[in-house]
């Protein structure tokens, strides 16, 4: 059975080391939002309601990296718009045509990783993303189903709750220190 509390001790830990070493991590605008803002900017460009191109990006990130998602988005997005062969995205085929549907208003993101992305994206605080990368920091295997997210979730909320930060500050914050090595994989070390 897993347990959050001795994941969300983990997390605290990083957090903790992470702001240490680099206290403008917690100057900076929160990774979600600056993400969904470059996204409702290219919306907006291109005359896109905005909720619909942030769960398109949402329902696109799977198996693939972020930076090369978004780069791709805008020509992605206007293809769409125009009625042109959409751009190779790197990510599955069933995604791109679940995004095709979240474009036309036909569909919503799916699943606890990209529903919760989605919400985040689009602005709201509150719910964590977890993917294979928040897990790998809480100590936990990249996968497992319900319990196994849930699990995880719960460390996060409790994490964030213990440092007064929003859900999915706290995660993005332990996500980039880890990501942009400012701290390592490894045991955590005090400050």
């Amino acid at each position: 059975m897993l347990h959050s509390e001795p994941t969300t001790a983990l997390l605290l830990a990083r957090f903790r080391r992470a702001v240490s070493l680099r206290p403008a991590l917690l100057r900076t605008e929160p990774w979600y939002w600056r993400e969904g803002e470059r996204i409702r900017a290219m919306a907006r460009e291109l005359g896109i309601p905005d909720r619909r191109a942030t769960d398109a990006a949402a329902v696109l990130s799977p198996a693939g990296r972020w930076d090369d998602v978004v780069a791709r988005l805008p020509a992605f997005l206007r293809a769409w718009r125009d009625g042109e062969a959409l751009p190779p995205m790197p990510t599955y085929g069933a995604n791109v045509r679940k995004a095709v549907a979240v474009l036309r208003g036909e569909g919503a993101p799916a699943g606890p990783k990209v529903s919760r992305f989605a919400r985040n994206l689009a602005g709201d605080p509150g719910c964590v993303t977890v993917d294979r990368w928040a897990a790998r920091a809480a100590g936990l295997p990249e996968g497992g189903g319900a319990r196994w997210y849930a699990t995880i979730e719960r460390a996060y909320v409790q994490g964030a709750r213990a440092v007064r930060l929003a859900p999915s500050a706290f995660q993005a914050i332990v996500w980039v220190a880890l990501r942009d090595g400012i701290i390592p994989w490894g045991p955590v070390r005090s400050a």
